[in-house]
């Protein structure tokens, strides 16, 4: 449901993009938060204001080939390779009969400042050469946006900056720009196995290949539009395993976009010139970056050892050394909740343990361990994950053969992946792994042997089911999608009365968002999210 003029006026640009797109046979998958939209609302997210679009090298060429021929005098396709003034690493469509920019990014100089969508290009890399390849883009990134610093990684690179800097004095910004493109380039397809998403994002991830390797289709407001065939694999990479959750109010991230529907932007910008000296503009902030990058490297060092007082502090806070036994003997009494609360403080301020060691504190890490057990247990998995990738590093799952607890959260979310990406054979092994006597304890565990029934893997009665849930909901009334697997068994078996109470609960109080988009689609239940409608549409 188009919910505002922008969303408006973004659904009118991607239709004719897409039909550009067709006619070419150009393909593209949507990304990021579109690929969210199309998944869990079946368009926009209802707060969103911005298009994603992702394609290989081959796709992206070719649709930077046909630049200079597009069928419409109102669209703009610009990127750095056919702009000397354009800053960001990747192609933006933009209409130029209305006005529409962040805030933080109004030195296009007239170019792409009206309604805009982002088309951005997949670098392929070894999986073994991911540090090579931040290095070599961020210094690619920073250069070609001269105005401003925009990602603080590039503080750790700070004399690779100044080394690129010079040698733009000495050959010009353009050939340089060509150079270092090459170096981002520079990987052979058949020697990768990984592929990273050339955006302006703070933190660069690399996706399977495999993930990427063909498409299918979403609901996209009354379009159709394609997907990567493994997008969930890469949506838990980017936002973690509850991708599909609503977030709370204060968490629905909107860009800040000036925006005028009435006002050329190419309008704007001559009237803009009148009052801004755009050379004086640009040298006063080149020489602020060359500031900023001095000061993110110096930075580093004191940053890193703040967090160690803030994670000093919390562990003193929560007794984790004074209370040992105390803690320990919570968990084997089955006190989740209160083991948990004893960790709030550190669950509140993961960020600061980021890229720091768990041993380096002296704290055992088997109370860390018993935490993430305790998470899972009381169906806070996705907690439980975030907290073992900040405390353990990336590579947390390593610690899974040598704890139990964190075996058995590593099978909890190998179970979650074969159930998101709806591959049913692999879910009844990974079911089977965890077994009934724990998994009537865990939510996920539920949805999954109810998927497994649906599809004939599993020969469970309704009344077998529904004693799972009621299971689950006894220790956890409010679990939202527990209930929805109630609903659904009750509507079964007839009980289309009860079926709907569940349902409606779950409709209205649920953050599992495609939940809530399917039961959109099977009552008139009132709009969820009409606060985000706009009534001048």
């Amino acid at each position: 449901m188009i919910r505002n003029k922008e969303q408006a006026a973004l659904l009118d640009l991607m239709k004719r993009i897409v039909k550009f797109f067709d006619d070419n046979d150009i393909k593209y998958y949507l990304f990021a938060g579109s690929a969210i939209g199309g998944l869990r609302h079946g368009g926009f997210i209802p707060w969103d204001n911005d298009i994603d679009i992702i394609m290989d090298h081959d796709n992206y060429y070719k649709m930077l080939s046909l630049s200079d021929s597009l069928p419409w005098d109102d669209i703009e396709m610009i990127g750095p390779e056919n702009s000397d003034l354009y800053y960001r690493p990747y192609v933006q469509f933009s209409n130029k009969r209305d006005t529409s920019f962040l805030r933080s990014g109004m030195y296009n100089v007239g170019e792409c400042m009206g309604t805009l969508i982002d088309v951005m290009c997949l670098d392929d890399i070894p999986s073994d050469k991911l540090e090579n390849y931040e290095k070599d883009f961020l210094i690619y990134q920073e250069i070609l946006n001269d105005v401003f610093t925009y990602n603080k990684r590039i503080g750790q690179y700070r004399d690779d900056y100044y080394a690129a800097y010079d040698r733009k004095q000495e050959i010009g910004k353009r050939k340089l720009i060509e150079e270092l493109k090459e170096e981002v380039e520079k990987y052979a397809a058949e020697d990768c196995d990984e592929c990273v998403v050339r955006f302006w994002g703070r933190r660069i991830r690399n996706y399977k290949k495999e993930w990427l390797d063909d498409v299918r289709y979403v609901p996209f407001e009354d379009m159709q539009l394609p997907i990567a065939r493994k997008t969930e694999a890469c949506l838990r990479l980017q936002y973690g395993y509850n991708w599909y959750m609503v977030p709370e109010a204060a968490e629905q991230e909107t860009h800040n976009f000036v925006v005028n529907h009435e006002l050329s932007n190419n309008n704007y910008f001559e009237d803009l010139s009148h009052f801004v000296d755009w050379k004086e503009a640009r040298a006063v902030m080149d020489g602020r970056k060359k500031s900023n990058i001095e000061f993110l490297n110096k930075s580093i060092p004191l940053s890193k050892t703040n967090n160690k007082i803030m994670i000093f502090r919390l562990i003193g806070k929560c007794g984790l050394k004074t209370k040992h036994d105390e803690l320990i003997k919570l968990y084997e009494d089955g006190q989740y909740d209160e083991y948990i609360s004893r960790f709030d403080e550190i669950m509140g301020n993961l960020k600061s343990f980021e890229n720091q060691k768990l041993s380096d504190f002296n704290v055992d890490k088997n109370l860390f361990c018993k935490l993430m057990a305790a998470l899972v247990f009381r169906g806070r998995y996705y907690d439980a994950e975030k907290a073992a990738r900040f405390i353990f590093g990336e590579k947390w799952a390593d610690e899974a053969g040598q704890s139990e607890e964190m075996t058995f959260l590593r099978s909890v979310l190998d179970m979650v992946e074969a159930y998101q990406d709806q591959e049913y054979d692999l879910l009844k092994e990974r079911v089977e792994i965890i077994g009934e006597e724990i998994g009537k304890t865990i939510p996920d565990y539920v949805r999954a042997v109810f998927a497994l029934q649906q599809n004939g893997l599993v020969d469970k009665s309704e009344q077998e089911l529904l004693q799972l849930c009621d299971g689950i909901l006894e220790i956890m009334p409010e679990n939202y999608d527990v209930m929805k697997v109630k609903g659904d068994l009750l509507a079964e078996s007839g009980r289309e009365a009860e079926a709907k109470a569940h349902h409606e609960k779950v409709y209205y109080n649920s953050r599992n968002g495609l939940d809530v988009l399917e039961l959109d689609r099977r009552y008139s239940f009132a709009d969820r999210y009409a606060i985000y409608n706009e009534k001048d549409l």
